[in-house]
């Protein structure tokens, strides 16, 4: 039967061998893939007095969009969103047609900068 000091002992020996060193470094990411991978990202803000449900702005999205294959998009915080194109045609095509309109609320859309955090993001004004 272990003691509440063997228990303390053995806590302190398994903390002592973790180490940030063996951590994988998941976050690091070289320029060219940081700014490959950006240029087929924007972010979008969907804005009105009672936007409609995630579900149906995502399916009409996809219908309406539907030149851009494999469209992945990643609903987030506050009417936010995130869209990913699996190549640069679809995002221009969808950019060089706004203004977008999904039920009367507007969408508003911004390029993804590999420098800039969300926060940084001014989803606040349009420029059509």
């Amino acid at each position: 039967m272990s003691t509440f000091e063997d228990e303390v002992a053995l806590l302190t020996r398994r903390t002592e061998a973790l180490s940030w060193d063996s951590l994988p470094q998941r976050l690091s990411m070289d320029l060219d893939s940081a700014l490959q991978h950006s240029s087929r990202v924007f972010i979008g803000k969907l804005f009105g007095l009672q936007p409609p449900a995630k579900s149906v702005f995502l399916n009409i999205l996809h219908t309406v969009w539907k030149f851009a294959v494999d469209l992945q998009v990643e609903a987030m915080a506050n009417s936010m969103y995130n869209f990913h194109f699996s190549h640069c045609e679809g995002k221009d095509r969808v950019m060089n047609m706004v203004p977008w309109n999904f039920k009367g609320h507007l969408l508003l859309l911004q390029h993804l900068s590999p420098e800039m955090t969300l926060d940084e993001i001014d989803l606040s004004f349009a420029t059509f």
